[in-house]
């Protein structure tokens, strides 16, 4: 017997330096939520370890972890909500931008927690560029500024609930997130809209 889920998933995604993980953080601190990070654990351990492989390889691996993720997050959301830090519209999006077909997975028939919002975080390069200098490690992706500009593009067809947080505080950013919540009008309805 299925337990029925009374609480809400929030997904936080976007372009690398946007904010994700203190947005998803102190998001997850005003609604009382449990944070989440994807890819969980054990997968977190390896994930640096799929970044060498081909395109296909490392979106099966990302994909992978999410379904991992959402069985997780399933269980969280029976005791209260839960704010994930990178969910399943990443894992499409860079990989799209990385030239994956990702149609080849039936998105509406993955067994996963849907978001009951989506949101998407973006900044100028500028804004990204300053907060690089502040992060400990700096990959090849981080200094792919084409790709991001392509990932910018797969999220901009998703529609998502879009953020530009270049001129905004954590607290702004988070109160935005917090009216969407509120009026309900964010709802992705697949993850490839």
């Amino acid at each position: 017997m299925q337990s029925r889920i009374s609480h809400r998933l929030i997904a936080i995604e976007g372009l690398d330096l946007a904010g994700k993980t203190i947005t998803a953080t102190v998001l997850a601190a005003r609604l009382s939520a449990k944070y989440v990070a994807t890819p969980l654990q054990p997968l977190s351990s390896v994930r640096y370890s799929f970044d060498e492989v081909s395109s296909d390889g490392r979106f099966l691996f990302y994909l992978a972890s999410v379904i991992h993720a959402s069985d997780q997050i399933r269980q969280y959301l029976l005791s209260g909500d839960v704010v994930c830090d990178r969910y399943v519209y990443s894992t499409i999006a860079y990989h799209r931008a990385l030239g994956v077909n990702t149609e080849i997975v039936k998105w509406e028939d993955l067994a996963i927690v849907r978001p009951v919002l989506a949101v998407y975080l973006t900044a100028t390069q500028e804004s990204r560029r300053g907060r690089m200098s502040g992060r400990r490690v700096v990959t090849d992706e981080d200094k792919s500024e084409r790709l991001q500009r392509a990932v910018e593009k797969e999220f901009e067809r998703m529609g998502l609930l879009r953020v530009d947080t270049t001129n905004l505080s954590v607290d702004d950013v988070v109160s935005l997130i917090q009216d969407a919540l509120t009026s309900r009008s964010w709802r992705p309805e697949r993850a490839t809209n």
